[in-house]
This record gives structure tokens, C-alpha cells and sequence, in this order.
């Protein structure tokens, strides 16, 4: 989900859209199966994609994510990509 990236890089997101200005990464992120409440629960208002999301890719630390395979995997595989274009 993408949402979990946010929830692994939740330091870096502090202060945006209102999240707590405490908020700490789970030592395991994916293992959070609500990553959109988990985020709402650490905002003034309830976690809406639509409204939170932009801020969010905008703002969120892209090296703190990667502690999750699948953001990991994107970046690799972006980078393979981008290394094999003329």
C-alpha cells in the first residue's frame, strides 16, 4: 500500500497535513495493516488521499522508505531502467 511508505518515513512527514510532530516509524512498517488509519490516527482529521497524499510524496524522506521492499524494489528497478536509457 502506499501509504506504508508514508508510515516508514513518518519522521520526515512531521508537521505536514498536521501529523503529530511525535511521529515515529513501527520498527516494522508493512507489518501495520492500516497504514491510512495509522496516519489518521497521528492527524488532527482523518487521513484522505486525495487531500494528503501530494503533500506527502512532496515532503516524505524517499531513504527512510526504502526500509520497505516494495519501495525498495521501485527504486532499484527505476534506477536499472534509468541506467540502461541512451
Amino acid at each position: 500500500m502506499y501509504e506504508t511508505w508514508f508510515v516508514a518515513a513518518a519522521q520526515s512527514l512531521r508537521g505536514v497535513q498536521g501529523l503529530s510532530s511525535g511521529a515515529d516509524a513501527p520498527a516494522d512498517p508493512e507489518a501495520t495493516r492500516d497504514a491510512k488509519g495509522w496516519l489518521g490516527r497521528l492527524m488532527p482529521h482523518r487521513y484522505d488521499p486525495i487531500a494528503d497524499q501530494l503533500p506527502f510524496t512532496r515532503a516524505f524522506d524517499l531513504e527512510a522508505a526504502r526500509r520497505v521492499p516494495s519501495f525498495d524494489r521501485l527504486c532499484r528497478k527505476s534506477a536499472a531502467i534509468a541506467a540502461a536509457s541512451p
